[in-house]
């Protein structure tokens, strides 16, 4: 079975400084309900998967490339399937269950960018998972707190995304935590009664060192580190 990946190469000019400021303005009233690949990407390319028989992709939620790998979060109990840059199958990561290397959900995961591991965070048994690329399990975290959404730049520190109001039982906004989730310091807590509930997904593009990051809630857009948040 084969499987066609649509990528999309997006051509992104640079800053010397991310404390440089450049307003963009933006026309509502220019609207169309088709928007051309050509106004933003630079180049469209086909990828063809090939599938093992057994494998079976849904709709896909979410997708990462860490150097020459693909990552696929499929919908469903599809699991994650990594393939390389040419198509051919590497791992499934799909070990739903009870016991102590799998998991019950994948509320988020991410990949650590300094290693290409998988860290799945499951919301239902509280807790992050850590697999390597090839499908096998390193070994679990308990994650007593509820969050929304993981980023992973190295193995030892997560950046938790919550943005959305708990009444102050639980921690929100930005955060990050150490390798036990036992947490570090906020990076944003902003979050107040407002923001009761939150727009899903939350949307932002991780890099080696930090993501960009756009949330609806806060109507910003922002550069996030381990150490700081900074509003571009």
């Amino acid at each position: 079975m084969k499987y066609c990946l649509l990528l999309i190469a997006v051509i992104f000019s640079a800053c010397s400084s991310i404390e440089k400021k450049q307003e963009i303005v933006i026309d509502l009233e220019d609207f169309n309900e088709v928007i051309n690949y050509s106004s933003f990407a630079d180049s469209i390319s086909y990828l063809t998967l090939n599938l093992e028989e057994d494998i079976a992709i849904g709709e896909v939620n979410r997708l990462y490339k860490w150097k020459n790998y693909y990552y696929i979060g499929a919908s469903s109990r599809d699991g994650v399937l990594i393939y390389d840059t040419s198509g051919n199958f590497v791992s499934h990561i799909n070990t739903y269950g009870e016991g102590p290397e799998d998991f019950r959900t994948i509320a988020s995961f991410a990949v650590v960018a300094s290693t290409g591991d998988v860290c799945i965070y499951d919301n239902a048994s509280q807790k992050m998972i850590y697999y390597d690329i090839q499908g096998t399990f390193k070994y679990s975290v308990p994650c007593p707190y509820w969050t929304v959404d993981i980023v992973k730049l190295n193995e030892e520190q997560t950046i938790c995304i919550s943005p959305l109001y708990a009444g102050g039982e639980l921690p929100a906004g930005i955060w990050l935590v150490d390798k036990q989730n036992e947490i570090v310091k906020y990076l944003r807590d902003d979050v107040t009664a407002e923001h009761c509930f939150y727009y899903y997904p939350v949307t932002y593009l991780p890099t080696d060192n930090g993501f960009y990051y756009f949330d609806r809630n806060w109507d910003d857009f922002s550069w996030v580190t381990t150490d700081t948040t900074q509003t571009i």
